[in-house]
């Protein structure tokens, strides 16, 4: 299991700026196969879910696609 937190921060062309902060969850189901949830806290109702395959390249690093 995972527990973490993403941080975005966003510029824009008419001096908009934004800051976001989003918690995700990580559950290792089987193997290398995991499922994730997150939740934005700009906007409540941005709310995600993926799958994805965490990939070993070696003892330290991992390619992790999702969808």
């Amino acid at each position: 299991m995972l527990v973490g937190t993403g941080l975005s921060m966003t510029s824009g062309y008419n001096s908009s700026k934004t800051k976001e902060i989003s918690p995700v969850v990580r559950y290792y189901l089987s193997g290398n196969l995991y499922a994730m949830a997150g939740i934005s806290m700009m906007a409540v109702e941005d709310v995600y879910a993926g799958i994805g395959l965490s990939l070993m390249w070696n003892d330290k690093v991992a390619i992790e696609p999702g969808f």
